[in-house]
C-alpha cells in the first residue's frame, strides 16, 4: 500500500514513523505517559507554583466531567484538543490501520498530553487575569463591559503563549529548517528528535525566577545524572583525563557514606548521595534520572543521528544472533518497547553485557519493570560492577605508566630512579614488588621478541628473558 500513488516515498517514511510512534509510544507504554507528565516543570518555571496548581486543580475537573462551563469555553478557544502533541506528525501520511492502533494504545500518552496543556493554558489565563485588571484595557465605544473582553482575549493569547513555550509544538511546520528541507529521509531520521531540541531552547531561554524555578524542580527530579548533555560532558572529561566523572562521584559519595560515625548517620548520607546522583524519586526506588532527563540531548555517534527507524532496523540482527537465547526479552524491547518491558518483567532477573544475571527482581519491583524503569536496586548493583571496572582498568592504566617509567631508568641505567619508581609503585598498592618485576620483564621481552618468539615465549617461558635483569637486581 505504501508504494503506490504519486510520492511513494513520502508514503514509506510515513508507515516507518506511524510504526515506530505505535511501538516505541504505544502498546500502552505506561513509561512514556509518565515521562511525559514531566513537562510540567515547564509549566512550574513560567507560571510559578501558585498557578501551576490552579491548572492543575482546574485541569482535574476536566478528566472528572465536573469543569466549569467557564473553563470548558476557556480550553475550547485554546483548541487544546486539536493541537499536535509529540510526534502526531507521524501520522498525517496515508496510513489508516497504524493511525488507528497508535490512537488506541497511546490513550495514556495522549491523555497526559492533553492534561499538560491544560494544566498550562488555564493557569497562564488564570495568571494572567490575577496580574492584570480590565480596567487597564480601557473602554471602547461598544460598552463598559468590553474591557471585560479585551482582557479575556488578552487572556487567552497569553495561555496560547504559555502552551507553545512549554508544551511546544511538534507540527512539521514548527520543526528546524534542516529537518524540513530533509523531506522523508528527514522525518525517518529525525523522529524523536524534535522534543530535545525544544527542551534545549526552552532551558536556555530562560531568566530570572523562571530559570530557578525549572533548575530547582529538574534538579530534585534527575539528580546529576539527568543534567542535559552529561553523556557527552562524560566522554569528553574521559578521552581528555582518562576519568569518568560520574563514576569518580559515586566513588567519592561512597566513601563520605562510609565514613559516617552512626548506622543512622550512614542510612542518611546513602539516601542524600541517591537523591544527588539520580533524584528524588530514587527514594521509591524507582530510577528515571535517564528517562526524564536529556543526557543524551548531544549526538554522540551515527546510532544517534539514525534514529529509531534504523536503529531497530539494524538490531534486528539480534533476532538471528546465535547469543540470542536467554535475551529475548531484550530483543523484543528494541523491537517495542512496552512488550518488552513487560517480558523483562516476567523474566524476573536482570542480565549483564556478558549475559551474566546481575539480580532477581521481587513482586514490587517487576512492577516497576512492567512500567519501564530501573530499580535502585538494579541500579546499584550495576554501578558497583562498573566502578570494580573501571578501578581495574584505572590501576592497570596506572602500572603500564610505572612500568614504562622502570624500563626507561634500567635502560639509563638510573638505580636511583628505578628505587623511586618501586617505593611510588608500593605506596599505590598496586601489587607486590615481584609482580612489578614481572611486568617489567613481560614488557621488555615483548620489546625485544618478534610475534613468533613472543608466542613461543609464553609458551615455553624461555627465549630472551634469560638475558634481562634477574629478580634480585631489580628488586635491587
Amino acid at each position: 500500500r505504501h508504494l503506490s500513488g504519486d510520492r511513494p516515498l513520502q508514503k514509506i517514511a510515513s508507515g516507518a514513523t506511524s510504526t515506530m510512534a505505535i511501538t516505541k509510544l504505544g502498546l500502552y507504554n505506561v513509561s512514556a505517559a509518565v515521562v511525559n507528565a514531566s513537562q510540567i516543570m515547564n509549566t512550574n518555571a513560567l507560571l510559578g507554583p501558585k498557578f501551576t496548581k490552579i491548572g492543575l486543580e482546574k485541569a482535574k475537573m476536566f478528566d472528572k466531567g465536573k469543569m466549569s462551563t467557564r473553563d470548558k469555553g476557556i480550553v475550547k478557544q485554546l483548541m487544546i484538543e486539536e493541537q499536535l502533541g509529540l510526534e502526531h506528525d507521524a501520522l498525517m501520511g496515508d496510513v489508516h490501520s497504524p493511525g488507528k492502533i497508535f490512537n488506541a494504545t497511546t490513550k495514556w500518552f495522549q491523555g497526559v498530553e492533553q492534561f499538560n496543556r491544560r494544566t498550562a493554558g488555564l493557569g497562564a489565563y488564570y495568571k494572567f487575569l490575577s496580574e492584570n485588571a480590565a480596567d487597564t484595557f480601557g473602554l471602547l465605544e461598544k460598552g463598559p463591559n468590553n474591557k471585560y473582553v479585551l482582557q479575556h482575549k488578552a487572556g487567552i493569547e497569553y495561555a496560547r503563549e504559555t502552551i507553545y513555550r512549554s508544551q511546544f509544538d511538534y507540527g512539521l511546520y514548527d520543526a528546524h529548517g534542516f529537518i524540513r528541507r530533509s523531506g522523508p529521509i528527514g522525518s525517518v531520521l529525525f523522529q524523536f528528535k524534535k522534543f530535545p531540541i525544544k527542551q534545549s531552547e526552552f532551558m536556555l531561554g530562560l531568566k530570572g525566577a523562571e530559570a530557578k524555578r525549572f533548575w530547582v524542580s529538574y534538579g530534585i527530579a534527575v539528580g546529576l545524572v539527568g543534567f542535559p548533555g552529561m553523556n557527552f560532558i562524560k566522554d569528553m572529561v574521559r578521552q581528555m583525563f582518562d576519568t569518568d566523572i560520574e563514576l569518580e562521584t559515586m566513588k567519592f559519595l561512597n566513601e563520605w557514606t562510609d565514613e559516617a560515625d552512626s548506622d543512622i548517620e550512614k542510612e542518611s548520607r546513602k539516601r542524600i548521595s541517591e537523591i544527588i546522583m539520580y533524584g528524588l524519586p530514587s527514594q521509591a526506588g524507582v530510577n528515571i534520572s535517564s528517562r526524564v532527563g536529556i543526557s543524551d540531548v548531544i549526538p554522540q555517534g551515527l546510532g544517534d543521528l539514525a534514529g529509531p527507524t534504523l536503529n531497530t532496523a539494524y538490531k534486528l540482527k539480534e533476532i538471528f544472533s546465535e547469543n540470542r537465547d536467554g535475551k529475548w526479552a531484550k530483543v523484543t524491547k528494541n523491537m517495542a518497547t512496552s512488550l518488552g518491558n513487560l517480558m523483562v518483567a516476567l523474566e524476573g532477573s536482570s542480565y549483564g553485557k556478558r549475559g551474566r544475571k546481575i539480580t532477581d527482581f521481587s513482586p514490587q519491583e517487576r512492577v516497576v519493570k512492567a512500567q519501564g524503569f530501573r530499580t535502585m536496586r538494579e541500579t546499584r548493583e550495576v554501578n558497583a560492577q562498573n566502578v570494580i571496572r573501571y578501578d581495574e582498568k584505572k590501576s592497570r592504566a596506572l602500572r603500564a605508566k610505572y612500568v614504562d617509567r622502570a624500563i626507561r631508568a634500567i635502560e639509563n641505567d638510573e638505580k636511583g630512579d628505578l628505587k623511586g619508581i618501586a617505593e611510588d609503585y608500593a605506596s599505590d598498592n598496586l601489587g607486590t614488588s615481584k609482580s612489578f618485576v614481572r611486568a617489567i620483564k613481560r614488557e621488555m621481552g615483548q620489546k625485544q621478541l618478534t610475534a613468533s618468539q613472543r608466542q613461543f615465549f609464553n609458551q615455553s617461558r624461555l627465549g630472551k628473558y634469560k638475558s634481562l635483569p634477574t629478580y634480585n637486581s631489580l628488586e635491587r
